[in-house]
C-alpha cells in the first residue's frame, strides 16, 4: 500500500484542524442514526490502535427542534439511549443555560472528536503500514493501470508527471470516476470561551432557534467553543 499527499503532513489547507468537531448520534433520517453508530465504532477502534481517547463522550442535547420526539424514535429503533426533557428540568440539571420554552432532547452518547490528535494518530498508522509514503504536489489524477495498480499523475518538480495542469482538490482527482455534487464555499466563524466554574462539565449541546448555536466543549478544560449552526 502506497500513501500519497498532495501537500504535506499536517497542512493547513484541509478542513480537519483545531480542537473541536461535534459527534451525534441524534439526526432526522434513520439511516444518518445507523452510519453514526458505524462511525462510532471506527473512532474506537481508532483510538485502540492509536492508544488514546480521540472522542470526549459528554452527552448532547438539542433544543427549539420541532422534531425532536421524531428524532428519540429513530434512536429507540436502533437501541441508542435518549429522553426527552422538560425545559424546566433541562435548567435544573445544567443550570446557568436556557433553553426557552422547548423540550431538550438528550442522548448520552454524543461528544466532541479532537481533530488534530485524529489526523496525527491516522497518518502514523498509515505510514507504519504503507510499504511508501510520499509528497506528490501539483497531484491533479489517477487511472487504472495493468494487475489492479492506479497510476497518480502529477506535475510537482521531481515526480514524472503526465499531465500538464491540474489543481490538488477533490474534483480533478475524483470527477472523472464519480459524480460529485456541487460545492458552495462558506466561512464559519467560532469562538472559544473559558466559562465560570460552575459551566464545567457541560455536555455537548445545539440550540436551532435562530440565530442557532452549536457548543461543544474545545477539547480543552474549562473551554467552550461556540459556532453559529448553519443551515442547508
Amino acid at each position: 500500500m502506497a500513501v500519497v499527499e498532495a501537500f504535506g503532513p499536517g497542512h493547513r489547507r484541509g478542513s480537519s484542524h483545531g480542537s473541536a468537531r461535534i459527534f451525534r448520534r441524534a439526526y432526522p433520517d434513520p439511516l444518518y442514526v445507523r452510519m453514526t453508530g458505524e462511525a462510532q465504532r471506527r473512532w474506537r477502534q481508532l483510538s485502540d490502535f492509536a492508544a488514546q481517547d480521540l472522542i470526549l463522550t459528554t452527552g448532547a442535547w438539542t433544543s427549539a427542534r420541532p422534531r425532536a420526539g421524531e428524532d428519540v424514535r429513530h434512536l429507540d429503533r436502533v437501541r441508542v439511549p435518549a429522553e426527552l426533557i422538560p425545559a424546566a428540568s433541562a435548567a435544573e440539571r445544567w443550570p446557568g443555560m436556557w433553553f426557552g420554552p422547548d423540550p431538550v432532547m438528550f442522548h448520552p452518547d454524543g461528544g466532541v472528536l479532537d481533530p488534530e490528535r485524529a489526523m496525527a494518530a491516522m497518518r502514523s498508522i498509515a505510514t507504519a503500514r504503507a510499504s511508501s509514503s510520499m509528497t506528490a504536489p501539483g497531484c491533479c489524477g489517477w487511472s487504472r493501470a495493468r494487475r489492479a495498480r492506479a497510476c497518480v499523475r502529477t506535475t510537482g518538480p521531481g515526480m514524472r508527471g503526465r499531465d500538464r495542469g491540474g489543481r490538488a482538490w477533490l474534483e480533478p482527482l475524483l470527477g472523472a470516476h464519480v459524480r460529485l455534487p456541487s460545492l458552495v464555499v462558506t466561512q464559519q466563524d467560532a469562538f472559544h470561551f473559558a466559562p465560570p466554574s460552575r459551566g464545567r462539565g457541560l455536555p455537548l449541546f445545539i440550540t436551532m432557534r435562530s440565530p442557532g448555536m452549536a457548543c461543544p466543549p474545545a477539547g480543552r478544560p474549562g473551554a467552550v467553543k461556540v459556532g453559529e449552526h448553519a443551515r442547508t
